[in-house]
């Protein structure tokens, strides 16, 4: 399964869609057969990712939200920061400025609060 999310984000990057179509539907599948929490919340995640590059903006949001309410239950600040920014983009496509602008607000705290960010020297800031 992690073969198939690792070509999915590859194609995701050339922009070969059907190839990043292919690969998430075989990684979700995968993660969903698991059983393991964290897989499957990334999953639903890589899934949002490769609707809203296909065009599928309403189902991008439906697992993005699936995404969102499953990892609030392990209460993780990089999950959160992860969704923020997924958040923004989906809302960006779609000319939300003020949304963005909120949404990336939001991740960038939890960036600076949790030292996600890196100076050009390879220090923490």
């Amino acid at each position: 399964m992690h073969y198939h999310f690792l070509r999915a984000w590859h194609a995701l990057l050339v922009e070969d869609l059907q190839a990043s179509w292919h690969h998430i539907r075989e990684g979700h599948a995968g993660a969903s057969a698991s059983g393991m929490a964290i897989v499957e919340i990334l999953a639903e995640y890589n899934l949002a990712q490769v609707l809203h590059r296909r065009g599928e903006n309403n189902k991008a949001r439906l697992h993005l939200g699936k995404f969102h309410r499953a990892s609030r239950t392990l209460n993780s600040a990089l999950l959160e920061f992860m969704y923020l920014l997924a958040r923004a983009q989906f809302d960006l496509a779609e000319g939300a400025a003020e949304k963005v602008r909120a949404h990336l607000r939001r991740a960038l705290g939890i960036g600076r609060k949790n030292d996600y960010f890196f100076s050009r020297s390879g220090s923490r800031r």
